[in-house]
């Protein structure tokens, strides 16, 4: 319990923003494999540390594979790369904003 709370005390919540979703993935990622999860809590504890707008699209994805936590966890991480991690994604938004620079 102890090792669990300071571990996710290192954790911050994703902020949905496609350029930073990949250092936060990072990040995250290391904390299951820290404590040993089983699908299921790491689905749990992926959705808790979402940020508010993909947590809401997430947890009607877990809802759909409630039966399979396995494939369930794989689908989300899907979805999440293509929403959020895409590098075509991610080039966008850096282009725009040099664009836009003034």
């Amino acid at each position: 319990m102890l090792k669990r709370d300071l571990v996710a005390n290192g954790l911050t919540k994703s902020d949905d923003n496609p350029v930073d979703f990949r250092t936060w993935k990072t990040t995250f990622k290391t904390v299951p494999t820290d404590l040993c999860l089983s699908e299921l809590e790491e689905v749990d504890h992926l959705v808790k540390w979402l940020g508010s707008n993909s947590s809401k699209a997430m947890m009607r994805l877990r809802a759909v594979y409630s039966h399979d936590h396995k494939a369930g966890l794989k689908a989300l991480w899907e979805r999440l790369d293509k929403e959020y991690g895409a590098p075509e994604l991610i080039e966008n938004i850096l282009l725009n904003k040099l664009e836009n620079f003034t």
